[in-house]
This record gives structure tokens, sequence and C-alpha cells, in this order.
């Protein structure tokens, strides 16, 4: 959350749009299920590194749960931020996952809700109300992309 509220802050500060994006693996409790958590959590451990080395730089990765990323992006249009959801989606599905180190594979994929802050940039006191909308927003975009079908990317176009 530190990281979400110091990119607000420079957004604000420099009225350039930034994206929030929530990012979940699908289907992730069977991997659980059929192969035990320390499975999963290699795979979640992958996960992270493959998003993180698609984000490059910019930003960052947060796991926030579960099988749940948040990511966020300063300075970027919304036609980067989706390009960007997009290759971080790709960056998932690309290539079976080891579920140990020398054991077998299995294939993931990810949703992706994604929303942009762009024309919203409320004073320094309303920062928090702002980035906790956003992040609804977000949330409600993954949602969206879950129900239709899974790996996805979602945009969320507006706060309500």
């Amino acid at each position: 959350m530190r990281a979400l509220d110091q990119i607000a802050r420079e957004s604000a500060r420099t009225k350039r749009g930034f994206a929030v994006m929530l990012a979940d693996l699908d289907h992730f409790k069977t991997i659980n299920d059929d192969h035990g958590h320390a499975s999963g959590d290699h795979v979640l451990t992958q996960a992270a590194e493959r998003l993180r080395s698609a984000l490059g730089p910019r930003g960052f990765v947060a796991r926030i749960g579960g099988e749940e990323f948040m990511i966020g992006v300063p300075d970027v249009s919304p036609k980067q931020a989706v390009r960007l959801a997009e290759t971080l989606c790709g960056s998932i599905c690309s290539a079976p996952f080891q579920l140990s180190e020398q054991g077998p594979e299995v294939n993931v994929t990810v949703s992706i809700g994604l929303k942009m802050s762009l024309d919203a940039f409320p004073g320094r006191d309303s920062l928090t109300p702002h980035v906790e909308t956003l992040i609804q927003s977000a949330d409600k975009a993954l949602y969206s992309a879950k129900k239709a079908g899974r790996n996805q990317v979602s945009i969320r176009q507006s706060a309500a």
C-alpha cells in the first residue's frame, strides 16, 4: 500500500496517469488440492518472478493474499497499461510451471483487472480514499475477467 500511495502522490504532483492491476491465478486451489501446498508455494514464487520480470523496472508487484497480486505502474497511458497487462497475462501462460525443483509441470493462467487513474487527481488529504476506490474498481474488473472465462485482462472504465 505504501508503494501504491507513493505512485498516487507522484501522479497527483505530475498530473500523469497511473495503473492499478489485480491479478489472480486461475484455479489455483486445484494445484494445492492435487499437488500439495509446497507445490502451490513453488508456483506462487515462480508467478511472482514472471510478473516482476514482465513488468520490468517500473512500478511494483506485491502478493496481497492467497494467489492474488497487486501491480502498480506509474506514468502510464491507458494504451500502455492495457498492453502491459496483456504482457503480464502472457508471462504466466507462456510456459508451464514447475511443481518442485525437478518435479512435474502444470499449466497456469491468470486473470487481471485493470483500473487507470487519469483525471481525478485529488488533493493530498484525499489520496487514500482515491486509491481505495481504484483498488475496488480493479477488483470489479478482475471479477469480470474471471466471469468472462479467465486468462484475460478486463478494464474497469468507471469507478462506480
